[in-house]
């Protein structure tokens, strides 16, 4: 093999490993869906999210409102029902880890004059984006399933707030495994109700118990 064709090998050989590189460290674009005009993200992230309760059958039924201001005019509208077209998007945000640098910008934009709270990008909050997420995806049944194994890991937030919206997915659309089951009941063992999350604590042990009534499951 002369130097010429060592050189053309080397070369396609190199653009191959590097279209290799590309293609697993760069994710395809995941679908942002159009639900009543608006995109999903718009439904999910920003400023006047917030989560809505509804008591039913036991267990509160949530809703992820959008609260918009126009004016002195502010309304509030619950998210539309999703459909299975949702769910790569919902599981992208869920996979997102939250960036060391979120709290303290957000604390910086926070902080920050009114003016220049307005040609700065929004901040942005992980973890309540990833409650939002958990309760969406539960509205999707049995189709929310492949969600299980990033609500399981999102069970590892600091804040017992967020971590019990997972708990709640879990709930709605978890099989009877023994690995949901642990990590519910390591929830139950680890979370101090003297502190206000009785309401918590109570969401989950109703989904331990909805859980418990269902096939077990390895």
């Amino acid at each position: 093999m002369n130097r010429r064709r060592v050189i053309l090998f080397a070369a396609g050989f190199s653009l191959l490993i590097m279209a290799f590189l590309i293609w697993v460290l760069i994710p395809s674009p995941v679908l942002d869906p159009l639900y009543q005009g608006q995109h999903l993200s718009y439904w999910l992230t920003g400023p006047g999210i917030s989560m809505q309760t509804d008591p039913h059958d036991g267990l509160v039924n949530l809703h992820v409102v959008r609260t918009v201001t126009d004016g002195h005019r502010r309304s509030s509208q619950v998210v539309p029902p999703l459909d299975t077209n949702s769910l790569p998007f919902l599981l992208k945000i869920l996979n997102h880890p939250r960036r060391p640098f979120d709290r303290p910008y957000t604390r910086f934009w926070t902080a920050a004059p009114r003016w220049l709270q307005g040609r700065l990008p929004l901040p942005g909050d992980a973890e309540f984006n990833h409650a939002a997420a958990a309760v969406l995806v539960s509205q999707l049944g049995d189709a929310g399933r492949p969600a299980i194994p990033a609500l399981l890991k999102n069970l590892a937030k600091d804040n017992p707030a967020y971590r019990v919206y997972s708990i709640y997915a879990l709930g709605k659309i978890g099989n009877n495994s023994q690995a949901i089951r642990n990590a519910i009941n390591d929830y139950l063992a680890n979370t101090n109700a003297n502190l206000g999350n009785s309401n918590y604590i109570a969401t989950a042990r109703t989904a331990l118990n909805k859980l418990n009534h269902r096939p077990s499951v390895p």
